[in-house]
């Protein structure tokens, strides 16, 4: 109610008479400088028509610009005034927003409570309650029941933070248009409005300890004032782009660029080095810490980083030395030194929210379940379920480790890569980059599983492929991978030329006789020339459709699907009877055999050429074989390798085949016999022989490299007794 204008002229009076002997302002009483004046005339500027409207006016006086640094004179003083104070109880709950209002409950077990207003903003926890604002009020809810504590008029704005100490709290309330001045508002735990002030300063998320409030504003500077009467009790100077201020127990941290601990090393140097994180490039460009200034919007955060500061002795590290990477479906923690990837958790949906103590995570699902997550090893617990959808969820995380047994990084980053979707390959490849270079065969079994995996999406196969290729142990689980060939017979001569063809056709005719003159008749139950289209159909149908060709080539820096040419999809079909159908995709062949080069393993060549007649590859992973066979090769390869110029001599290809094909004819050229050259030459020499082909085995003949000599033709024979200048000595 308006005072009488007596008392109104008593209030004014009293005052400045106060203000001219304070000795708590932020600037020195005896210099008469016009800051000060301008603190003297706040009464007459505020017109205080209430004791507690002149408590506001001294609050706003705390975010004036000009303010210069005493040394730290003032700040140790509210350190001594901290001094032996504690924040209250840290309550772990999930408070989840709804398309009516908010849901929420205390962990672990707590009973499940709504409240039907809606909100427009994320809801903030702090201590035992729950504060949220909406178009007009903010209301303050009790965090284990969901009932209404109290409220107070926002006028439009919005909550964007909170600090409490369990007997006072301090609100920060600012404009959605960033138009009107940051405010703050002190009420008791009754939900009295004690002060109000207003200021053009940005101010960041307040905190409360031991009836003082602290205030980070203008990026550098921390404003601490008794809550109870908005006494002020003096200035921190903080370097590090502060937003963010909160409570723990007896610590206080300091958040800016990084993390700081609110101690008297802080006040001496206000420049010292923060407490940071230097993650490598993440999906999302998540950033850490959080800015305590930035709206606070009601809707999922699925992309953050997260990382639980502690300090001991002065000194400043992480909870198990590590942080934690979400992205939607996928948690991954990597160790805050050498970014190595410690353990990786995936979900059935996508993370709405999440916080973080020193012994666990806690994370809230879009579809309301409730996980924990252990810093130590990724190990899951469910927490229970909200019984709702959520739009958004605010956490406060359950400070114990998680009860549940762990795996090896191995089965973690498999079930991870192979059971989430292609949406996730963003993460999903930083997950691969990191244990793709760790030694141990388990790994090289990773990369081969990762690509085998049918849901494995074909980026991410590709990817395994190319990590694959550079591995340098895991030599028998390679070539185990390549004994799993997909035909039940892997004679050249098992598979009849005759895919494709009709009755009296020449050129087929023609493919089949030669056929006949190197393998014999047809097999006494291969189907008549004619009914061969109908034969394959039926085998296609049998074995529920050609395995998928899926290759290893890197194209601006993305591993993508090379499509089949007509000849190669014609073979592709072809009557050849597979093995019973697997789960699994076919090996990244021309991976494999890249790996096994670079071993120098001696099993390689002779492992890689049945593979030259399996149909459902493509004609770029058979030049990588031919290459590696080329290289590792010998004369136990020539047959195949003859056989294998036999059966594409007519059909051509694509360019990456015919390059295969003059390999094919060089390397014939360079480890067959005479009796092999002259089959090749005949090959050249036919009508069938495309035009195409025939320039390619022509150029392999030309180009290819000296034999390598054998160790009996390397020893130096001794000079002939009667060897005379001049004489040769072939």
């Amino acid at each position: 109610m308006p005072l009488p204008l007596r008392r109104v002229a008593e209030s004014q009076s009293f005052y400045l008479k106060q203000l001219s002997h304070q000795q708590d302002l932020s600037v020195n009483p005896n210099n008469k400088s016009p800051s000060f004046r301008r603190q003297l005339s706040c009464g007459l500027i505020f017109a205080c028509l209430e004791l507690s409207g002149c408590a506001s006016a001294k609050l706003n006086q705390q975010f004036e610009e000009g303010w210069q640094w005493d040394g730290g004179v003032e700040a140790t003083e509210v350190l001594h005034q901290l001094e032996g104070s504690q924040a209250p109880e840290e309550v772990a709950a999930v408070v989840g927003v709804t398309g009516r209002g908010l849901v929420g409950q205390t962990l672990p077990g707590g009973t499940v409570w709504t409240f039907d207003t809606p909100t427009n903003v994320l809801p903030s926890i702090i201590g035992d309650g729950v504060a949220f604002s909406s178009d007009q009020h903010v209301y303050v809810l009790d965090l284990r029941t969901g009932t209404e504590r109290f409220r107070f008029s926002a006028e439009n704005k919005r909550l964007e933070g909170i600090g409490s100490d369990g007997e006072y709290s301090i609100f920060l309330l600012v404009d959605p248009h960033h138009s009107l001045a940051d405010e703050l508002v002190v009420t008791d735990q009754k939900g009295k409005v004690l002060h109000r002030a207003q200021t053009k300063s940005r101010l960041g998320t307040p905190a409360a300890q031991g009836g003082i409030g602290l205030v980070p504003w203008s990026r550098q500077y921390i404003s601490a004032f008794q809550l109870k009467d908005g006494k002020a009790l003096g200035k921190i100077l903080v370097r590090d782009g502060i937003h963010r201020i909160s409570t723990h127990q007896a610590d206080i941290f300091v958040w800016g660029r990084g993390v700081q601990h609110l101690d008297q090393r802080l006040v001496d140097h206000p420049s010292a080095a923060s407490l940071r994180l230097s993650p490598p490039e993440l999906p999302g460009e998540p950033g850490w810490p959080r800015d305590g200034s930035l709206p606070r919007p009601a809707r999922h955060q699925p992309i953050d980083i997260l990382a639980e500061p502690t300090w001991e002795d002065g000194v400043g590290g992480f909870a198990y030395q590590s942080y934690a990477a979400t992205y939607f479906d996928l948690v991954a923690s990597f160790d805050v030194k050498s970014n190595d990837l410690n353990w990786v958790s995936h979900f059935s949906h996508s993370i709405s929210g999440a916080d973080a103590t020193n012994q666990a995570l806690t994370l809230c699902l879009e579809t309301g379940e409730i996980m924990q997550v252990s810093w130590q090893d990724g190990s899951q617990e469910l927490l229970g379920t909200l019984p709702s959808h959520l739009r958004a969820c605010a956490v406060s995380a359950l400070n114990r480790p998680a009860n549940a047994v762990s795996e090896p990084l191995v089965k973690q980053v498999n079930a991870a890569l192979t059971l989430t979707g292609s949406d996730m390959l963003p993460l999903q490849r930083v997950i691969l980059q990191k244990v793709a270079a760790r030694p141990g065969s388990e790994f090289t079994q990773l990369l081969l599983d990762v690509n085998r995996a049918p849901a494995t999406s074909p980026r991410l196969r590709g990817l395994a492929a190319k990590f694959l290729s550079q591995r340098r142990d895991g030599a028998e689980l390679l070539l185990a991978a390549l004994k799993e060939l997909p035909v039940a017979i892997t004679s050249p001569c098992s598979t009849p030329p005759t895919h494709g063809c009709l009755a009296n056709d020449q050129v087929c005719e023609g493919r089949l006789s030669e056929w006949r003159a190197q393998c014999g008749e047809l097999p006494a139950l291969a189907p008549p020339l004619q009914e061969e289209n109908t034969a394959a159909k039926n085998v296609e149908e049998k074995n529920e459709g050609p395995e998928e060709d899926w290759v290893e080539r890197e194209d601006e820096d993305e591993w993508q699907e090379e499509p089949k040419s007509p000849e190669k999809a014609s073979l592709a079909s072809t009557s050849s009877p597979l093995v019973k159908p697997s789960h699994r995709r076919l090996p990244p062949i021309g991976a494999i055999g890249q790996a096994l080069d670079g071993m120098n393993n001696p099993h390689t060549a002779q492992a890689l050429t049945p593979w030259l007649f399996v149909q459902a590859l493509s004609d770029s992973t058979v030049f990588d074989m031919m290459t590696t066979i080329k290289k590792r090769g010998g004369p136990a390869q020539v047959a195949s390798v003859l056989q294998f110029i036999s059966l594409h001599h007519s059909l051509g290809g694509s360019e990456q085949m015919l390059n295969a094909l003059e390999l094919a004819s060089a390397f014939i050229d360079q480890h067959g016999s005479e009796t092999e050259r002259e089959k090749l030459e005949s090959l050249i020499d036919s009508q069938l022989t495309a035009k195409a082909v025939r320039s390619a085995l022509l150029t392999g003949l030309k180009k290819h490299p000296p034999a390598e000599p054998t160790l009996q033709e390397s020893v130096s024979l001794p000079p002939q007794k009667n060897a005379q200048p001049g004489d040769s000595t072939e």
